[in-house]
């Protein structure tokens, strides 16, 4: 038996890592002669050397003499919803013109043809789930139009007095710039001796402001987010109702001083 196959394995056994190496190693020698220095020592003594420290490596890398085997991951089919048609949000400016379908690029997500009622002529493809739930409203019209509107205009001197008194209330709206809508709608009731209306963290509520806003159809941003203009309009309306509210009491007492 040659060097390189003293330690060979019976049939039906496992090579060590030293019969696998000296397998290699004979495979080299025998294609290069003489390229490994003392490499026909090493096949010759036929037993590892070293061997205790080479598993006290392997043991701290590993915890094991051999390195765990990790089972490949089996990807989970991902269920796909059934195709079915769903309306459009009830404040939607789009009508669907064809069936659902699935995405080409993500076929876990159904998308539908639409027209916008803005005139559009080209149809719009939106996923339908969106457009269900109102997330999507329009072809962008909506989106455009919104930054073409103007804010309202403020005064220099009304934005300092309401971050001066937001501050003084622990409310946040930095050192410069506009402040928010919703602080200055709030300064303007709290001025007029409103506290009333406003919430516990002294600002407007905006589940009452968005109610308002519904009933009055006033118009919302995206997602039925409260603009500038109806943080504003909401705290205008609630001051002329107290003006008219103060002229009723007024034109009531006056009767009752002229009939007594």
């Amino acid at each position: 038996m040659t060097p390189a196959h003293r330690g060979a394995p019976r049939p039906g056994e496992r090579s060590t890592p030293y019969q696998q190496a000296c397998a290699v190693a004979a495979a080299v020698q025998g294609r290069f002669p003489a390229c490994v220095p003392e490499l026909d020592r090493y096949l010759a003594r036929g037993g590892a050397q070293l061997q205790g420290q080479a598993d006290a490596y392997i043991l701290a890398t590993w915890w094991e003499l051999r390195p765990p085997r990790r089972k490949p991951e089996r990807a989970k089919a991902r269920r796909l919803h059934d195709l079915r048609e769903t309306p459009p949000h009830r404040d939607s400016l789009l009508t669907p013109v064809d069936a659902p379908y699935r995405n080409p690029d993500r076929p876990a997500e159904i998308i539908r043809d639409y027209r916008c009622a803005c005139g559009n002529p080209h149809p719009f493809t939106a996923v339908q789930a969106q457009v269900t739930s109102g997330n999507t409203k329009s072809c962008g019209c909506l989106r455009d139009q919104a930054k073409r509107q103007r804010r309202p205009a403020i005064p220099r001197a009304e934005t300092q007095a309401a971050r001066d008194w937001a501050r003084g209330r622990g409310i946040e709206t930095g050192e410069n710039g506009r402040v928010p809508a919703r602080v200055t709608a709030s300064y303007r009731l709290s001025q007029a001796g409103r506290p009333d209306v406003l919430g516990a963290d002294g600002l407007l509520e905006e589940a009452h402001v968005q109610h308002r806003a519904q009933l009055n159809g006033q118009k919302r941003g995206a997602r039925g987010r409260v603009t500038s203009e109806v943080w504003l309009a909401y705290a205008t309306d609630a001051l002329s109702r107290d003006e008219l509210d103060d002229c009723s009491n007024r034109t009531a007492a006056s009767t009752q001083d002229g009939s007594g």
